[in-house]
C-alpha cells in the first residue's frame, strides 16, 4: 500500500508499507532547479555531509554506529528527473522484528543528523573534507571522457537542449565546481535547506503514521521559521507598547483622550519594529553558531 502525505510545509513523505522485505529503506531528497552554477554543489553536498555530523565527527565514527545498528548502511544520492536535480541521502537497515531492538529510529535520527547537524570547523564546513569531496567529484566527472557511451549521451544533451536547463548534467560542470569553497558550500547548504521541497520515502513493514510520528521531531530541528510568522510573533507585543504609550500618556501624564494622537506615530514605530525584527532574525540565523543552537532545536 503507498501512501503519500506532507509532514511539514514542503515537506512530504512516500510510504510503501510492505512486509516482503527483511529490511527498510528509507531517503530524502532536496529537489533543486537544474541550474549550471549550482549543480556541482548540489552533487557536492552529499559527500561532505557523509564525512561527519555533531556526534559522529568522523568517518570511523559513522561506521561504528553504523555497524551498531545490524549493519545498517547510509549513502548519498544524486539524480536529475527532467529539469529538477534531487540531492540527499539514502538510508537502508534490518526491519525490527528481525533486529528485535528499534533499529529503524536510530537509522533515522543518524540520517537526519548527518543532513541536518554536520560536522564544521570555524562556522563552515570543514575544509579539508570539501578539499577532498570536491576533488573526488572533479574526477568522476572527467572519468566520462574515458567511457565512450556516457560521453556522447552528455554531448548529445547539450546540443539537442543547448540554452536549456535539461542540458546541464546530473553532476554538474568541471568550471565551476573547481571554484567552490567551504564558505561558498556552506551559504549554499543553508540556501538548500531555508528554500527547498523535500521528498521522503520509505518502503517497510510499518505503518505510514508510525513513520511519520518517527519524522516530524527529527525534521523540525531544522525547520526555518517563516517570516510572515515572525511578524505574527512580533505583532502582540508592538501593541502592547503602542497601548502601553497611550495609557502612560493618558493616565500617567493626565492628557485623556488627547493621549490618543500620539497612535499614529507608536503605529509607524511598531510596524518598523516589526520589519527589524524580522530582519535582524534573518542576519543572525545565517550564523552558524546561532543557527544551530535556535533554528535546529539545540
Amino acid at each position: 500500500m503507498t501512501t503519500r502525505l506532507e509532514l511539514l510545509p514542503d515537506v512530504y513523505l512516500t510510504a510503501v508499507q510492505t512486509s516482503r522485505f527483511k529490511t527498510a529503506c528509507f531517503s530524502l531528497s532536496f529537489l533543486r532547479p537544474l541550474r549550471q552554477e549550482e549543480a556541482g554543489m548540489n552533487a557536492l553536498l552529499p559527500s561532505v555531509l557523509l564525512r561527519g555530523s555533531e556526534s559522529a565527527p568522523s568517518i570511523r565514527a559513522i561506521a561504528d554506529r553504523l555497524d551498531a545498528l545490524c549493519g545498517a548502511s547510509v549513502g548519498s544520492l544524486v539524480r536529475k528527473k527532467g529539469e529538477i536535480q534531487l540531492t540527499g541521502l539514502f538510508a537502508d537497515g534490518l526491519e525490527d522484528r528481525y533486529a528485535g531492538e528499534p533499529v529503524f529510529s536510530r537509522l533515522l535520527e543518524l540520517t537526519a543528523e548527518l543532513l541536518l547537524r554536520p560536522r564544521t570547523q570555524g562556522g563552515v564546513f570543514v575544509p579539508q573534507i570539501v578539499m577532498q569531496e570536491r576533488q573526488k567529484l572533479l574526477d568522476t566527472i572527467e572519468s566520462t571522457l574515458d567511457d565512450k557511451a556516457e560521453y556522447c549521451q552528455t554531448q548529445l544533451l547539450r546540443q539537442m537542449c543547448r540554452g536549456e536547463a535539461y542540458a546541464v548534467g546530473r553532476l554538474g560542470e568541471a568550471g565551476p565546481l573547481a571554484a567552490v569553497d567551504e564558505a561558498a558550500l556552506w551559504a549554499h547548504y543553508q540556501k538548500v535547506l531555508a528554500s527547498s521541497r523535500a521528498e521522503l520515502f520509505y518502503l517497510g513493514s510499518k505503518p505510514v503514521q508510525e513513520v511519520a510520528a518517527l519524522l516530524r521531531p527529527l525534521l523540525k530541528k531544522g525547520e526555518k521559521i517563516p517570516f510572515w510568522r515572525l511578524a505574527v510573533i512580533e505583532l502582540p507585543s508592538e501593541v502592547v507598547m503602542v497601548l502601553g504609550y497611550f495609557g502612560y500618556k493618558a493616565l500617567i501624564l493626565g492628557k485623556g483622550l488627547s493621549a490618543a494622537a500620539s497612535i499614529p506615530n507608536n503605529l509607524v514605530q511598531a510596524a518598523i519594529g516589526i520589519v527589524l525584527s524580522v530582519l535582524l532574525y534573518t542576519a543572525l540565523s545565517k550564523v552558524p553558531e546561532i543557527h544551530k543552537a535556535f533554528w535546529k532545536g539545540e
